[in-house]
């Protein structure tokens, strides 16, 4: 059981017996202003013109973006570099957004974090002057050596120093492969994971504010314990999807983030098959869940719900063919309405390819729309 459990929990195992599958999509049609949600524009790029120094390919990391007042950085941090053997990094690189280049950051002086993956990354941002914080939590530092600490990196103009958080409250125990999401200026919210023996179904918010964990006693059905799903805020409400629990599930549900109360909600036509190591971000209402592993495949799809109408679509992407792959990382950036994704496993190779994913309102698009609908 246990070699088995190392196959799923990872996916450099899995690609010696699932080739992978390369899916071109078709531009998606032109929509017209005043379409519905589910009809907004979607395009996808694949950086390529970057410079510096260029992470080497990875999985399993960790990006966010912050705002030090000088200038708007995507932060990576950590990740899986070797196709066996268990090697983790501790590494942390910075690509500026306005030159399109890739920096190492220096190590810097004091206390730092230990080499992992698996880990999760939230960002609560201060405004300039104010520093923001990011906290990263738990992951695997190698073969058997699960991770259950909180680090904190303050960043400010020109300056990026890590301080080890002292477990406070009730603390999750060490895991990797669990869901994390941002729920509230200073909190945030972390299920399941593995924990090198079993799978999790615990719930655990985090304040950043003063440092404490707390247990949740969720109500409700509660999801089933997992590894490898997704947690993605919208208004006040967390939708969990998919993970890896006896099998590749494909379920969703809903937390009350005021109730504190879990719903299981139906399965839907058009919902994506089981699938772990996949990443989700929420574009207004709608949740968006890209690629992760399907059981065949590093799956190339994208699939949209929207929890206003309560239905599934898949949907298409214009520019640069989408690319299978799983354990990538994914961040939002809401005012561009731009999904970046850096990372991943394709079932044959790490990656270290930077994507960007438009979710554009017609007016976005076109100059004559967004003027008459202003």
């Amino acid at each position: 059981f246990f070699v088995l459990d190392c196959v799923l929990s990872h996916p450099t195992l899995l690609s010696f017996c699932c080739p992978p599958r390369r899916m071109s999509k078709p531009p998606a049609p032109a929509a017209a202003p005043g379409d519905a949600p589910e009809e907004l524009w979607r395009h996808c790029t694949c950086v390529k013109e970057v410079s510096g120094a260029v992470p080497s390919p990875r999985s399993d990391c960790t990006a966010v973006v912050v705002d030090d007042g000088t200038a708007r950085t995507l932060l990576v941090f950590g990740g899986h570099l070797a196709p066996s053997g268990g090697a983790a990094t501790a590494e942390l690189y910075e690509y500026r957004f306005d030159t399109k280049t890739w920096t190492l950051a220096p190590p810097g002086p004091g206390p730092k974090p230990c080499a992992r993956f698996g880990h999760s990354a939230v960002v609560f941002a201060g405004s300039p002057p104010s520093p923001s914080v990011m906290v990263v939590f738990g992951g695997c530092a190698g073969v058997g050596q699960l991770l259950g600490d909180t680090w904190a990196l303050t960043v400010s103009a020109g300056s990026r120093s890590w301080s080890s958080v002292p477990p406070q409250g009730e603390a999750p125990s060490p895991r990797q492969g669990h869901a994390c999401a941002k729920t509230g200026p200073e909190t945030m919210l972390v299920h399941g994971g593995f924990d090198g023996e079993q799978r999790l179904s615990d719930l655990f918010e985090y304040n950043n504010a003063t440092q404490k964990w707390r247990l949740v006693q969720a109500r409700g059905l509660c999801p089933s314990p997992r590894d490898g799903h997704t947690l993605t805020v919208i208004g006040d409400t967390a939708y969990l999807f998919g993970g890896y629990s006896l099998a590749r599930v494909s379920d969703l549900f809903a937390y009350s983030l005021g109730t504190e109360t879990w719903v299981k909600l139906p399965a839907l036509p058009g919902a994506p098959g089981g699938r772990f190591g996949h990443s989700a971000v929420a574009v207004g209402t709608v949740l968006c869940i890209l690629h992760g592993f399907d059981g065949n495949t590093e799956s190339p799809a994208v699939f949209e719900y929207d929890t206003v109408a309560g239905k599934w679509r898949t949907v298409e992407f214009s520019g640069d063919a989408l690319e299978g792959r799983c354990y990538n990382s994914l961040t939002f950036l809401d005012a561009e309405k731009k999904a970046l994704s850096f990372g991943g496993w394709n079932g044959k190779s790490y990656l270290n390819t930077l994507w960007e994913y438009e979710f554009m309102e017609p007016a976005d698009r076109d100059p004559k729309a967004k003027k008459k609908a202003g």
